[in-house]
């Protein structure tokens, strides 16, 4: 599980042996539009999926309600949903 990072680098190196996630945060849905946050899922994905040994998650858990933008979150959930084999 990763909070940050090079998501394309760490999956190089360790998305060979090991399974790994994270590395979408929640908040940005705060402060970017709802397209700007499904562009940034779908380039995740684009990224650390090819291959496997990913699974989409948040970098940090949701504290609360005020803590993410819920409509925006909806909508990279359903992308995600719709557009994955998850």
């Amino acid at each position: 599980m990763f909070e940050n990072g090079d998501c394309a680098k760490i999956k190089e190196t360790a998305g060979k042996d090991h399974l790994i996630g994270g590395f979408f945060d929640p908040t940005i849905t705060l402060t970017r539009s709802k397209e700007e946050c499904v562009d940034e899922v779908k380039r995740l994905i684009d990224v650390c999926a090819p291959g496997g040994n990913f699974y989409f998650a948040f970098d940090k858990g949701i504290m609360d309600i005020k803590s993410v933008n819920v409509p925006k979150l909806q909508a990279v959930l359903e992308w995600v949903s719709v557009n994955t084999n998850y």
